[in-house]
């Protein structure tokens, strides 16, 4: 640069351009590296920012799978049909007691055995729709009573006595149920 006063014309364009030429290659190399980095930068910031938390993700499957509480009444449910429990006590009762299409409860009663009546069964749904098919093919009657399906089933646990509060209820219906029994087996011979 100490020369370039007494280099002339030519020789100062050829230093200057040469000069920019540099300066040009700098300022692109400075500009890529900054690229690169905030590239860099961008792609881990959004992929982190794409992430779920853990939250997230066992909400995610809830959604996909379903809540694990129903998951495990419904394997029990289906474990139950396929064991026979559920059809053998539908079998052994002597009425069932159903809203239209939501509830089913499983009545049993007999005098010597089972003095104060007892829920055997009850379900809800398609369980409900599975014990009332159940008791239809074994010629048990189904009788609908909204009110008591539902007090029997919200109130009392399957295998425990009907509580003295729903005893006249309970009584009607079996005394009902008893006396179509008996009408049909009077008139088979």
């Amino acid at each position: 640069f100490r020369a370039l006063p007494y280099c002339g014309l030519a020789c100062g364009v050829l230093v200057v351009s040469s000069l920019i030429k540099w300066l040009w290659v700098g300022v692109m190399a400075f500009y890529i590296v900054v690229g690169i980095l905030d590239y860099s930068f961008q792609y881990y910031k959004i992929r982190k920012d794409l992430k779920m938390s853990k939250d997230d993700v066992k909400q995610e499957h809830k959604d996909l799978e379903g809540d694990p509480q129903m998951k495990t009444r419904r394997r029990e449910m289906q474990s139950e049909i396929q064991s026979g429990s559920l059809a053998q006590s539908v079998k052994q009762s002597v009425a069932v007691v159903r809203n239209p299409t939501h509830i089913a409860v499983c009545l049993g009663y007999h005098p010597t055995d089972m003095p104060i009546p007892r829920v055997l069964e009850k379900g809800s749904d398609a369980q409900a729709n599975y014990i009332v098919n159940i008791a239809e093919r074994n010629c048990i009657p189904v009788v609908e009573n909204v009110e008591l399906a539902r007090s029997l089933f919200f109130e009392v646990e399957r295998g425990d006595k009907i509580p003295e509060t729903l005893f006249e209820p309970v009584a009607a219906l079996l005394r009902m149920v008893m006396k179509i029994d008996y009408a049909h087996s009077t008139e088979t011979p």
